[in-house]
């Protein structure tokens, strides 16, 4: 590798991870792109993660090892570890999950052309319980080059996902909120994907280049977690911009998920929460 390559911030906010946490730092510490760090910031866990972090990786010279004094949350955490990042290139990587080792070198290759602003790779959900792998229903066939309508896509489809994107530190520092980059929320990773492709170019490769595990401690698996979050603290930044943009649908989109999430409370899948009902319905007429 060339001494000159630029440097990779991988930025792995944790908590609570030990099943997983070592294959994931494997996964970064096996790239064919030699030139990273790898950041790590446990949010105070409880079941044995900052140990077998700290007896794996504490002599690794490209891991870096932070815990916080106590347990912050998903978007503080996130916040904390990307703030010690000093790379030209960013990724944010869950714990739990899994990276082709060419994932990086791929991506910088990529990024060379000043053209893009960030890469996102396909990639396929693993199920844990089963071991069967498959596509989104958003990404499967979306064929490599620039993404023209990216802002568009991520707002309504969101087929892409941050931890298989590589960003421009420069391009992220340029979108901060009152100083941080993530929102304290717990969807701060689709938020900052719409935040970030705003009047951004994005280029995507239909290559599988990682595996999102599916398994029963994932944040998403908080019943109405991320609906709630998305209606509550995500929304109301976004409503007004998105509905002057989109228009009719916007609210149409607004009222589809209405509808299933009705739908998903009557067949027992959905506790019924009515603030989140009520905030739906406003953000699809007001």
């Amino acid at each position: 590798m060339n001494n000159t390559a630029p440097l990779v911030s991988i930025c792995i906010p944790v908590y609570n991870a030990a099943k997983y946490i070592e294959q994931t730092v494997n996964c970064f510490l096996s790239q064919t792109y030699e030139n990273i760090e790898i950041i790590i910031q446990d949010d105070y866990s409880a079941d044995g993660t900052w140990e077998i972090l700290n007896n794996l990786f504490s002599q690794q010279s490209k891991v870096k090892l932070f815990r916080n004094e106590k347990n912050l949350g998903i978007g503080p955490n996130w916040n904390n570890v990307y703030d010690k990042a000093t790379g030209e290139y960013i990724v944010i990587a869950n714990a739990d999950d899994i990276h082709e080792n060419t994932f990086i070198e791929k991506g910088v290759e990529k990024l060379s052309d000043s053209n893009i602003d960030f890469i996102s790779f396909k990639y396929k959900m693993l199920f844990e319980k089963t071991s069967i792998t498959k596509y989104t229903l958003k990404n499967e066939f979306i064929k490599s080059g620039y993404i023209e309508n990216a802002f568009e896509k991520i707002a309504f489809e969101n087929p892409f996902h941050i931890i298989f994107t590589i960003f421009r530190k420069q391009k992220l520092d340029e979108i901060k909120l009152n100083g941080k980059l993530f929102l304290d929320t717990q969807v701060c990773d689709a938020e900052l994907m719409l935040r970030y492709a705003e009047n951004r170019t994005l280029y995507y490769c239909d290559e599988v280049i990682g595996y999102y595990r599916i398994h029963e401690t994932n944040n998403s698996t908080i019943p109405l977690g991320e609906l709630k979050s998305y209606y509550n603290d995500v929304l109301p930044i976004w409503h007004s911009k998105l509905s002057k943009k989109f228009g009719f649908k916007y609210r149409k989109g607004i009222l589809i998920g209405a509808i299933f999430y009705i739908k998903s409370t009557i067949k027992g899948r959905s506790p019924w929460n009515y603030k989140l009902f009520s905030n739906m319905v406003r953000f699809a007429t007001i």
